[in-house]
């Protein structure tokens, strides 16, 4: 009969008594270019994206950005951007500001391109720097290759709805569907766009004039309309209906020996307003802060006038402006003007192209704005 040994049990080591450790460090994730989330001091610190809007023409075009230009029938929307590309094909002052000069794409399916190539003719645009589209169709995605190929500056739609091939425009989802094509070739072009569109018979504020579903007003960065003035042929009225940058009050604009020309703020009289923009200049020379708030004080205005005032300074490069807006890093504004030239010796252009040359009597004199 076999014995068998007896097998020692196995040994088991004791377990470690846990170690009240915290979780582990998050990795810090590398810089991404497009695609997925990026935190808020990776992005603060792109240069790129801490800029200021880089205006086209302050405040209704930007690079990178859509306009959209509405107006009734025949009111002259394309006359008037007709004028705005001739400008910027030139680099010459256009409604008071001085643009940059630059290359221009001119999509109009709505006209004859002969028309269109008489018209800048006419204008005496630069031949070398406006490209009119002629065809075939009207791709968003070839049009902004287009743009690419040539360097253009600023691109116009003429008119949105023929461009963007939708027949109802009362279709939400079918805006909503061009503008998912259509926004981010926007976004990476170096062009200012602009958009032609036409009002609704029965008008509207805030966006509620322009013709068609709700979602052409949400898709654009900027809504301006166009508005014929009672009594006056020649005049016109532009509006900022909606913007997500500068609003600005209504610009006052008469066609003028075949040229726009900017009349100021309806409701606002010329002596008024060059006497509050002359007051402004005066106190933004002294200005210690640059701040609004602190110039509207100084000058007797109220801020919505002195940043009206302000902005024309720097529409006429009397004045630059820093900040990016908001209650984080505000505007403020500063004088470009020479130390040893005070508001007596400066003779200014306002933004309908007149002299300032009131007194400073004049300017204390002409307390708020009406």
């Amino acid at each position: 009969m076999s014995t068998f040994a007896a097998v020692p049990p196995p040994t088991v080591a004791p377990i470690p008594p846990l170690k009240e450790t915290g979780a582990p460090p998050l990795p810090i994730p590398a810089k991404r270019i497009g695609g997925g989330a990026r935190s808020l001091r990776e992005l603060s610190e792109d240069a790129e994206l801490m800029a200021p809007p880089p205006w086209d023409l302050q405040p209704y075009t930007v690079r990178g950005r859509l306009t959209l230009l509405s107006a009734p029938p025949k009111a002259g929307k394309t006359t008037l951007l007709a004028h705005y590309a001739a400008a910027k094909s030139l680099g010459r002052d256009f409604l008071g500001q001085s643009v940059q000069p630059g290359r221009v794409l001119w999509v109009g399916p709505d006209e004859h391109i002969g028309d269109q190539v008489r018209r800048f003719i006419e204008l005496g645009a630069d031949v070398d720097k406006i490209f009119v589209w002629d065809g075939p169709g009207f791709d968003i995605r070839r049009i902004a290759e287009e743009a690419e190929r040539i360097g253009a500056d600023l691109v116009v739609l003429d008119t949105l709805p023929r461009i963007a091939q939708i027949s109802d425009e009362n279709d939400n989802a079918a805006w909503t569907e061009w503008s998912a094509r259509a926004l981010p070739l926007i976004r990476a072009s170096g062009a200012a766009w602009v958009a032609l569109h036409h009002h609704r018979k029965s008008g509207g504020k805030g966006g509620e004039a322009i013709r068609g579903g709700s979602a052409i007003f949400g898709l654009v960065d900027i809504a301006v309309s166009l508005e014929p003035v009672d009594g006056q042929e020649t005049q016109r009225r532009l509006t900022i209906q909606g913007t997500r940058y500068q609003n600005a009050p209504d610009l006052l604009i008469e066609l003028q020996d075949s040229e726009y020309v900017a009349m100021g703020e309806p409701g606002v009289g010329k002596f008024l307003q060059d006497a509050q923009l002359r007051r402004v200049n005066s106190v933004l020379l002294e200005s210690p802060t640059g701040l609004v708030a602190e110039i509207a004080e100084r000058a007797g205005f109220p801020p919505t006038t002195v940043r009206r005032r302000l902005d024309q300074l720097v529409a006429l490069g009397r004045a630059r402006r820093e900040g990016a807006g908001g209650q984080v890093d505000p505007y403020r504004y500063f004088s470009t003007a020479p130390e040893h030239q005070g508001v007596e010796g400066w003779s200014g252009t306002s933004s309908d192209g007149s002299l300032l040359h009131h007194s400073m009597s004049a300017e204390r004199s002409g307390g708020a704005e009406s």
